[in-house]
């Protein structure tokens, strides 16, 4: 998952015209939907009307 932009490349981000899906690795040290949360509402104020999703890739 990414987004091209103009002679760069952001992983993990993908903006789209109605979602826009993050995928992320995170410790064990809280619960996995509170991780997700956090990340989305960090995230809202820059995505418009935008769907966020959170995808969780793994475990450190």
């Amino acid at each position: 998952m990414a987004t091209y932009l103009p002679g760069e490349t952001v992983s993990g981000v993908a903006v789209r015209d109605d979602e826009v899906e993050i995928a992320i690795v995170v410790t064990g040290d809280r619960p996995l939907p509170e991780v997700a949360n956090q990340v989305r509402d960090a995230v809202a104020p820059l995505t418009g009307k935008r769907a966020v999703n959170i995808h969780i890739g793994g475990l450190t």
